[in-house]
């Protein structure tokens, strides 16, 4: 089934022993997996794109996450279709401990984002995250001092910018390690804590 097939191919980065990493630990939602999921006019997918680039800079995406079925179903036959792309269909905290730990850019292109909890896991461990402009993402990842951010007005320029910005996190990365790992050090180093948020609170309500 499914699982034994997901089973062979992590075996198989032994073999691919992949150069860069990304990875996504996530609800499989319209909220944070949609934009991945959205298709050009000649019906392909932006995650088939990023599949199609992992295979030109050697490397992977692994995902861990469960949601919408419908969801999980198209990344599962994506995944079926792509050797780069993994597909963890459920929810291990002892997986996704190794998926911060051992990633090199974390994936988070939610539509909107509150606050978010991942990306600040992901920063912690010293995993650069790589996310959309919005909400709480924008609080908390600065483009290129510990992270990376996409923007755009439309879908079709956010998945543009998106793409973008993976081929730029993955060509620093791979060419550029003393910017690479500033961003890392600062993304290890950044801290949000409820004491900063309500200093900037009172300094913008009351100052």
């Amino acid at each position: 089934g499914y699982y034994a097939f997901v089973k062979n191919k992590i075996q198989r980065l032994k073999e691919i022993n992949p150069r860069i990493i990304f990875t996504s630990v996530t609800r499989i939602t319209s909220q944070k997996m949609g934009l991945l999921l959205e298709a050009d006019r000649l019906g392909k997918t932006v995650l088939q794109y990023f599949a199609d680039f992992l295979l030109e800079c050697d490397g992977v995406y692994i995902i861990q996450g469960i949601g919408v079925k419908e969801y999980e179903r198209q990344i599962r036959n994506l995944c079926v279709q792509h050797e780069r792309l993994i597909f963890l269909n459920g929810y291990s905290e002892f997986i996704a401990k190794i998926l911060y730990k051992y990633g090199h850019i974390f994936l988070m292109p939610s539509i909107f984002e509150p606050c978010g909890i991942s990306q600040m896991v992901a920063m912690s461990y010293g995993q650069p995250c790589l996310v959309h402009g919005v909400g709480g993402l924008k609080d908390t990842v600065k483009d290129k001092i510990n992270g990376f951010v996409f923007q755009g007005s439309s879908v079709e320029e956010k998945i543009r910018q998106m793409l973008g910005k993976v081929r730029e996190s993955a060509s620093i990365f791979l060419k550029d390690p003393v910017t690479w790992e500033n961003i890392k050090s600062n993304a290890r180093r950044a801290r949000f804590t409820w004491e900063e948020s309500a200093q900037k609170y009172i300094k913008l309500l009351y100052s």
